[in-house]
This record gives C-alpha cells, sequence and structure tokens, in this order.
C-alpha cells in the first residue's frame, strides 16, 4: 500500500486560530484572501482550495474530505497527492495547528517545575553565601567535635 495513501486515512489537521477567511470576486473568479492575524502575512488561495482548507476541522481524515468534495461535485475534487502538497504549503505557511502543541506546552510546563524543584534539592547546586575571612577563622576556631 502506498505511504501516502495511509496516511491520508488516517491524518486530522485542523487549521490553527487566528485566522481570518474573505471569500472574493477576482477576475470572474471567486477566490478567498486568508488572512494570518498573528502574522498579519496575506494568502489568496482559489475557491477550491478554501473549501477544502475549510474542512480540516481536525474530527474529519483527509481522505474523508476528499471523498465528500468529490461527491458534491460543486468544486474541483483533488487528487492524494494534491492534498499532501495543499498540507505542505499550510504546514510550510504555518497555517495548521499542531495538535501537539498544547500537550507540549503542558509538558514543557511540567518538566520545567521538576527541572527547578531538582534544582533547589540537589544539594550540589545550593547557592551558600560566602563568609568574609574574619568569619571563617571564627568558625575555624570552635571545635565541633
Amino acid at each position: 500500500m502506498n505511504y501516502s495513501i495511509r496516511e491520508l486515512e488516517s491524518l486530522r489537521p485542523r487549521l490553527r486560530e487566528g485566522l481570518a477567511f474573505s471569500v472574493q470576486e477576482q477576475g470572474g473568479e471567486r477566490v478567498c484572501v486568508i488572512e494570518d492575524t498573528a502574522s498579519s502575512r496575506f494568502f489568496r488561495v482559489g475557491f477550491g482550495e478554501y473549501r477544502f482548507f475549510r474542512s480540516l476541522d481536525g474530527a474529519q481524515t483527509v481522505a474523508a474530505i476528499l471523498a465528500r468534495l468529490a461527491r458534491d461535485g460543486s468544486c474541483d475534487s483533488y487528487t492524494e497527492h494534491e492534498a499532501l502538497q495543499m498540507l505542505r504549503w499550510l504546514k510550510d505557511n504555518h497555517l495548521l495547528a499542531v495538535e501537539s502543541d498544547r500537550a507540549t506546552s503542558d509538558a514543557e510546563h511540567r518538566r520545567r517545575a521538576w527541572q527547578s524543584a531538582a534544582t533547589w534539592l540537589n544539594p550540589l547546586t545550593v547557592r551558600v553565601p560566602l563568609r568574609s575571612e574574619e568569619h571563617t577563622s571564627e568558625l575555624q576556631s570552635h571545635s565541633f567535635i
């Protein structure tokens, strides 16, 4: 079996938050302008690509989206290869949400908390203020035994 087809059967990408879509008429053709409000960047895509992109909700697989768009017949249908190219474009332009973002930030937060605790509890990293020579000689003169 082709790996890209297997990928499409399990892949459930979703668009990143903070994207604004505007469908416009340009030269007798419907297009969509995607505004990335976080980076103040704009992208122009065809109406068919827009419909594909808007279907990326994280719940549906790419294969299911392609099948639904092909059944609808109201816009272009795409091959698996074209779908993967569009996903790559979205990824390269940072328009896809990464599901592990939240998990990574939580995991990163926990890791830093443990690292901080370990630093405080590690006797080799405890900072002890150095005393002046006066106090050092005073301590040496006392017998602790």
